[in-house]
Protein backbone atom coordinates (compact mmCIF):
# COMPACT_ATOMS: atom_id res chain seq x y z
CA UNK A 1 0.00 0.00 0.00
CA UNK A 2 2.69 2.43 1.10
CA UNK A 3 4.59 1.45 -2.55
CA UNK A 4 1.20 2.57 -4.35
CA UNK A 5 1.24 5.48 -2.85
CA UNK A 6 4.78 6.05 -2.91
CA UNK A 7 4.63 5.52 -6.57
CA UNK A 8 1.04 7.79 -7.60
CA UNK A 9 3.47 10.83 -5.53
CA UNK A 10 6.09 10.31 -7.61
CA UNK A 11 4.15 10.11 -10.89
CA UNK A 12 2.46 13.16 -9.58
CA UNK A 13 5.80 15.30 -9.03
CA UNK A 14 7.15 13.85 -12.86
CA UNK A 15 4.15 15.40 -14.70
CA UNK A 16 4.32 18.63 -12.71
CA UNK A 17 8.32 18.74 -13.27
CA UNK A 18 7.21 17.58 -16.95
CA UNK A 19 4.84 20.79 -17.19
CA UNK A 20 6.94 23.07 -15.61
CA UNK A 21 10.02 22.35 -18.47
CA UNK A 22 6.83 22.41 -21.27
CA UNK A 23 5.95 26.23 -19.98
CA UNK A 24 9.51 27.34 -19.68
CA UNK A 25 10.47 26.06 -23.20
CA UNK A 26 6.58 27.75 -24.77
CA UNK A 27 7.74 31.14 -22.78
CA UNK A 28 11.60 31.44 -23.46
CA UNK A 29 11.60 30.19 -27.04
CA UNK A 30 8.84 31.73 -28.99
CA UNK A 31 8.50 35.03 -30.09
CA UNK A 32 4.97 37.08 -28.86
CA UNK A 33 2.83 38.60 -31.12
CA UNK A 34 3.50 42.32 -31.69
CA UNK A 35 1.65 45.29 -33.56
CA UNK A 36 3.71 45.21 -36.60
CA UNK A 37 1.94 48.56 -38.04
CA UNK A 38 2.57 50.29 -35.20
CA UNK A 39 4.46 53.59 -36.69
CA UNK A 40 5.03 52.04 -40.27
CA UNK A 41 4.43 54.02 -43.14
CA UNK A 42 0.56 53.88 -44.46
CA UNK A 43 -1.30 55.05 -47.79
CA UNK A 44 -5.01 55.49 -49.42
CA UNK A 45 -6.40 55.93 -52.24
CA UNK A 46 -7.47 59.50 -51.27
CA UNK A 47 -7.78 62.21 -48.14
CA UNK A 48 -10.74 63.78 -47.13
CA UNK A 49 -10.12 67.62 -46.28
CA UNK A 50 -6.46 67.64 -45.41
CA UNK A 51 -3.73 64.93 -45.07
CA UNK A 52 -2.86 66.65 -41.70
CA UNK A 53 -6.07 66.08 -39.98
CA UNK A 54 -7.15 62.52 -42.35
CA UNK A 55 -3.95 60.91 -43.61
CA UNK A 56 -3.46 57.21 -43.86
CA UNK A 57 -1.02 57.69 -40.88
CA UNK A 58 -3.66 58.25 -38.50
CA UNK A 59 -4.49 54.40 -38.54
CA UNK A 60 -1.10 53.38 -37.10
CA UNK A 61 -0.56 55.95 -34.52
CA UNK A 62 -1.18 53.62 -31.16
CA UNK A 63 -4.42 55.46 -30.99
CA UNK A 64 -6.90 53.32 -30.32
CA UNK A 65 -9.58 56.17 -30.25
CA UNK A 66 -12.96 55.67 -31.98
CA UNK A 67 -13.68 58.91 -32.17
CA UNK A 68 -13.40 60.73 -35.80
CA UNK A 69 -12.69 64.17 -34.08
CA UNK A 70 -10.31 65.55 -33.16
CA UNK A 71 -8.47 63.77 -36.12
CA UNK A 72 -8.14 60.71 -34.93
CA UNK A 73 -8.91 58.44 -38.08
CA UNK A 74 -8.18 57.90 -41.42
CA UNK A 75 -11.11 58.93 -44.23
CA UNK A 76 -10.77 59.13 -47.96
CA UNK A 77 -13.50 60.80 -50.05
CA UNK A 78 -16.69 59.22 -51.17
CA UNK A 79 -14.89 56.88 -53.96
CA UNK A 80 -15.77 53.59 -55.53
CA UNK A 81 -13.43 50.87 -53.48
CA UNK A 82 -11.47 53.25 -51.64
CA UNK A 83 -8.17 51.45 -49.55
CA UNK A 84 -6.13 52.19 -47.25
CA UNK A 85 -2.33 50.24 -46.70
CA UNK A 86 0.58 49.60 -44.45
CA UNK A 87 4.45 48.87 -45.40
CA UNK A 88 5.34 46.66 -42.66
CA UNK A 89 8.73 47.50 -44.17
CA UNK A 90 10.14 43.53 -44.60
CA UNK A 91 8.40 40.19 -44.40
CA UNK A 92 6.69 39.46 -41.49
CA UNK A 93 4.29 36.29 -40.72
CA UNK A 94 0.97 37.82 -40.33
CA UNK A 95 -1.49 36.11 -37.56
CA UNK A 96 -4.66 38.94 -37.52
CA UNK A 97 -5.61 42.22 -38.33
CA UNK A 98 -7.88 44.48 -35.62
CA UNK A 99 -9.65 47.29 -36.75
CA UNK A 100 -10.53 50.03 -34.99
CA UNK A 101 -13.91 51.05 -36.26
CA UNK A 102 -15.51 54.74 -35.98
CA UNK A 103 -18.06 55.52 -33.65
CA UNK A 104 -21.06 56.94 -35.31
CA UNK A 105 -21.22 56.39 -39.17
CA UNK A 106 -19.95 52.95 -38.31
CA UNK A 107 -21.97 51.28 -40.82
CA UNK A 108 -19.90 52.74 -43.57
CA UNK A 109 -17.14 49.75 -42.51
CA UNK A 110 -18.57 47.16 -44.66
CA UNK A 111 -17.66 44.77 -47.44
CA UNK A 112 -14.05 44.94 -46.25
CA UNK A 113 -11.28 42.96 -47.60
CA UNK A 114 -8.18 42.53 -45.47
CA UNK A 115 -5.28 41.36 -48.07
CA UNK A 116 -1.69 40.80 -47.55
CA UNK A 117 1.63 41.00 -50.08
CA UNK A 118 4.99 40.25 -50.33
CA UNK A 119 5.44 42.74 -52.72
CA UNK A 120 3.38 45.51 -53.75
CA UNK A 121 0.86 45.50 -55.97
CA UNK A 122 0.42 41.67 -55.71
CA UNK A 123 -1.87 40.94 -53.00
CA UNK A 124 -2.62 37.52 -53.10
CA UNK A 125 -3.32 36.49 -49.74
CA UNK A 126 -6.66 37.12 -48.08
CA UNK A 127 -6.57 37.56 -44.52
CA UNK A 128 -10.32 38.13 -44.09
CA UNK A 129 -13.03 39.45 -45.11
CA UNK A 130 -16.13 41.61 -43.04
CA UNK A 131 -19.57 41.86 -44.67
CA UNK A 132 -20.93 44.22 -42.03
CA UNK A 133 -22.01 46.81 -41.70
CA UNK A 134 -20.32 47.83 -38.62
CA UNK A 135 -22.74 50.00 -37.17
CA UNK A 136 -22.27 48.94 -33.62
CA UNK A 137 -19.19 47.33 -33.78
CA UNK A 138 -16.35 48.67 -32.51
CA UNK A 139 -14.04 46.55 -33.77
CA UNK A 140 -13.67 44.10 -36.14
CA UNK A 141 -10.80 41.27 -35.82
CA UNK A 142 -9.88 38.86 -38.63
CA UNK A 143 -7.69 35.88 -37.91
CA UNK A 144 -5.43 35.10 -41.27
CA UNK A 145 -4.83 31.68 -42.62
CA UNK A 146 -1.79 30.03 -41.19
CA UNK A 147 1.17 30.52 -42.77
CA UNK A 148 -0.24 34.39 -44.67
CA UNK A 149 3.13 36.20 -45.04
CA UNK A 150 4.07 39.36 -46.03
CA UNK A 151 5.19 42.79 -46.43
CA UNK A 152 2.11 45.22 -47.18
CA UNK A 153 -1.39 44.73 -45.74
CA UNK A 154 -4.42 46.17 -47.28
CA UNK A 155 -7.73 46.91 -46.15
CA UNK A 156 -9.85 47.96 -49.23
CA UNK A 157 -13.94 47.92 -50.24
CA UNK A 158 -14.59 44.76 -51.72
CA UNK A 159 -18.09 45.78 -53.79
CA UNK A 160 -18.38 49.20 -55.31
CA UNK A 161 -20.34 51.15 -52.33
CA UNK A 162 -19.16 55.13 -53.05
CA UNK A 163 -18.92 55.60 -49.64
CA UNK A 164 -15.73 56.94 -47.69
CA UNK A 165 -13.37 54.71 -45.90
CA UNK A 166 -12.90 55.51 -42.09
CA UNK A 167 -10.08 53.56 -39.92
CA UNK A 168 -9.40 54.61 -36.44
CA UNK A 169 -6.59 52.11 -36.20
CA UNK A 170 -5.70 49.03 -37.87
CA UNK A 171 -3.14 46.73 -35.70
CA UNK A 172 -1.77 44.28 -37.76
CA UNK A 173 -0.20 41.20 -35.03
CA UNK A 174 2.44 38.83 -36.01
CA UNK A 175 6.41 38.43 -35.81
Amino acid sequence: MITCIYIFIITIITIYIFMIIIMIIYFFFTEPLRNLALHKPANQSSTHSDVASYGAFRAVDGIRQAYWVPPYCTHTTDEHNPFWYVDLGEQHEISRVEIVNRAGYGERLRDISVVVAENQGKYDQTCGHYKGPGKKVPMVKMTCPERTRGRYVKVQVATAHKLPLTLCEVEVWGY
